[in-house]
This record gives structure tokens, sequence and C-alpha cells, in this order.
């Protein structure tokens, strides 16, 4: 088994273990702020679903282009739950408000030092992965090679997308359990264990 194929079975298992811990979908009591965050939240983890079903068979550039939705929808999770005023809400429900990645971030940022790690990985990730949404140069690199025009991504490149969703799952995992009132600790430890091993400390 090549190392891509233990890091697509290692996204797989991440799957079934949501499968089996998340709490039930459906109808939920909750007001207009968590619903908002709690549709972003499922929403990252259903892009990340399709990301895996395209790694699956073999359409990676297809895939790579739904990395910046799963970072987004996650995003836009925590936007609805701890940055938004009502006012925004509001405006954002009737359609006249489209918060922004980086403001949104940089609100984060403010709110405390915890959130800072956070910060950094998801505001560098998303410039990067604007070119695979958009067709930029990151993306033509990948098409474009000796005369050649096909999609070419490395294994390691690939390796660094499943491990990078798997972690944005996680958190949008741990958001959405948060937000349903339900205990997180299980997740915070899983996605501790993610980070140890994609980052690990010097």
């Amino acid at each position: 088994m090549t190392r891509l194929e233990e890091e697509f079975a290692r996204s797989v298992a991440l799957s079934n273990w949501f499968r089996d811990v998340l709490s039930e979908d459906g109808q939920v009591s909750a007001d207009r702020r968590r619903m908002i965050a709690l549709a972003f939240a499922a929403l990252c983890l259903e892009h990340r679903a399709a990301f895996l079903l395209l790694v699956e068979h073999g359409a990676n550039a297809g895939a790579m282009t739904l990395t910046r939705a799963i970072i987004e929808a996650h995003i836009r999770a925590v936007w609805a739950s701890e940055v938004a005023t009502d006012e925004l809400l509001e405006r954002f429900v009737a359609d006249r408000y489209d918060p922004k990645v980086e403001s949104t971030l940089q609100a984060l940022k403010r709110k405390g030092p915890e959130h800072c790690a956070l910060f950094e990985m998801l505001r560098t990730h998303h410039g990067i992965l604007n070119d695979y949404a958009h067709g930029g140069v990151r993306l033509l690199s990948r098409w474009i090679q000796q005369g050649e025009i096909a999609p070419k991504y490395t294994d390691e490149e690939m390796i660094e997308a499943l491990q990078f969703v798997d972690i944005i799952g996680a958190m949008s995992a741990t958001a959405r359990e948060a937000l349903l009132d339900k205990s997180t600790q299980h997740f915070s430890e899983r996605l501790h264990e993610m980070l140890l091993r994609t980052h690990p400390r010097g």
C-alpha cells in the first residue's frame, strides 16, 4: 500500500468515525444564529465527503476545486456562531450582506490568542486554494507540463490535501457538536491528535 493509499484509508476511517459519533441530523431546536452556523458546518462535512469521492475515482482536479468550498463553509460557520452581529445575520439572511473571509478571520483573531493559530492556518490556505477554485496559476501548473495538457497531482500534494480537509472537517464536526450543546471532548482530542501528526512540534 502506498503512502497516499494509507492516507486515503485514514480519511475514510475518519468519515466512518464521524458517522458513528456525530449527533443525529434532522430537526433541531436552536436560534437563527446557531441554525445558520449548523448549516455551514454540515455543508463543510458534505463538501469533504464529496472531496473523498472524487479522489477515490481519480478526479483529483475536481477534488482540489472543492478545498476552497470546504474551508469557506467552515469559516462561515465560525462567522455565524462567533463573529456576526445580530444585524449582520439579518442582512445575510435577507441576501444583503456577504461575509468576507479576510474580515471574518481578522475578527476571529481579535477575539483572543487561542484563535491565532487557527487564523494563520485558515488565512494561509485560503489564499492558496483560491487558485484551484478560480483557475489560477497553481491550477494551470498542474495541467500544463512539458507540452502535455493533463491534470498531474503528485502523491505528496494529494496527501497534503487529504490531511487539510480532514483537519477542517474535524473542526467543523467539533463546532457542530458544540452548537448542539453536545460534548466535544472526543472531537477535540481527535483534532489534537491530527494536528500533532501533521504539524509535529519541534
